[in-house]
């Protein structure tokens, strides 16, 4: 245990920053989960109550020194991260390759024709003129669930725009789905009927 006091401020402030950047890291990840959730279950309005948030904890790298790196989220907190931390742990940079990939993940009935769902939804990304063509735009069928399918629709933007694109076709999708008439789930309730006329519904 450090005995000077210098040496012990400076361990008192590292623990200081060490818990708050755990807290904020606990907290970033607990957002893009939200965030996820929402997509891939088709709740609109979910995801984009969500997605703000979630963006505002994201942020980028404001300064490297010797011995640390501060990241500035788009909240302006600043978060002091020890090199020693980046240099031992998974770093996801979104910002050194000039282009992003976008994925979105869609629910679809089973009466839902796949071919032509998947056909007009890449359609939706090739008419955003800010997503390239080149990686191609492509959709496939990701798996099939209980009441659902799903469709992954994936594309490429410049880092700048991502979000620009993302937000477009969150908040254009329910009703693109609905002009393609491409079928969205609904949820299923089985009724049983007993031999003495009475209606048994499942929990």
């Amino acid at each position: 245990m450090a005995n000077i006091k210098s040496a012990k401020k400076r361990v008192i402030t590292s623990q200081v920053r060490a818990d708050r950047n755990k807290a904020i890291k606990s907290k970033v990840k607990t957002y893009i989960k939200k965030v996820d959730a929402a997509v891939a279950a088709g709740d609109k309005a979910a995801a984009e109550a969500a997605l703000p948030v979630a963006i505002a904890e994201i942020g980028f790298i404001y300064e490297i020194d010797v011995f640390s790196t501060s990241i500035r989220t788009y909240n302006s907190d600043l978060i002091i991260v020890p090199n020693g931390v980046i240099i031992s742990d998974k770093i996801i940079n979104y910002t050194k390759i000039p282009i992003r990939r976008l994925k979105f993940v869609i629910r679809v009935s089973y009466d839902c024709n796949i071919k032509a769902a998947r056909e007009a939804l890449e359609k939706l990304l090739r008419d955003n003129p800010l997503v390239i063509n080149d990686p191609p735009i492509f959709s496939h069928v990701e798996s099939y669930e209980e009441g659902f399918i799903n469709i992954a629709l994936k594309g490429w933007t410049k880092n700048e725009n991502y979000w620009q694109v993302y937000w477009e076709v969150m908040n254009n999708l329910k009703d693109y789905l609905a002009e393609n008439d491409i079928k969205l789930p609904t949820n299923k309730m089985d009724i049983i009927i007993t031999q003495d006329s009475s209606v048994h519904i499942p929990k």
